[in-house]
């Protein structure tokens, strides 16, 4: 007698997303080794839509005034919702971004715009050979 076992392996996206960008102030001089805050807003189907994600972040610029963050990831504060928990099949989703160049939680909205695929995702409605409809 032959006995034969399956496992199969799901892997799953890791609630997070990655967003990378350069702070300036008023007039436009990128800021250099700050200390900055932001406020990071994931919104539903419009620019002006409902909130369904919110994070503040304490962050550092490099000497390029260049600051990344991983949305979802720890050290956030100020959450709303989840990152796993927005539906992202239905509906535009946009980000709005705003900054306290002090480092503070006087926010200044820096502009909204609407989040794009990429090419993993692009790929995933292949899923493996089976075309699946968006």
């Amino acid at each position: 007698m032959v006995l034969l076992l399956t496992a199969e392996g799901f892997s799953q996206a890791p609630g997070i997303l990655n967003y990378q960008g350069v702070a300036r102030n008023s007039v436009g001089n990128v800021l250099v080794n700050q200390n900055i805050s932001l406020r990071l807003t994931i919104r539903n189907l419009t620019a002006a839509g409902a909130v369904v994600y919110q994070e503040s972040r304490a962050v550092t610029t490099n000497p390029f005034g260049l600051f990344n963050v991983q949305l979802g990831s720890p050290g956030a504060s100020g959450v709303t919702g989840t990152i796993p928990g927005v539906n992202w099949a239905v509906g535009a989703k946009f980000i709005q971004v705003e900054i306290d160049p002090n480092g503070g939680s006087s926010f200044i909205n820096i502009g909204t715009a609407q989040l794009a695929s990429v090419p993993y995702s692009l790929f995933a409605t292949t899923a493996g050979g089976f075309d699946i409809a968006v």
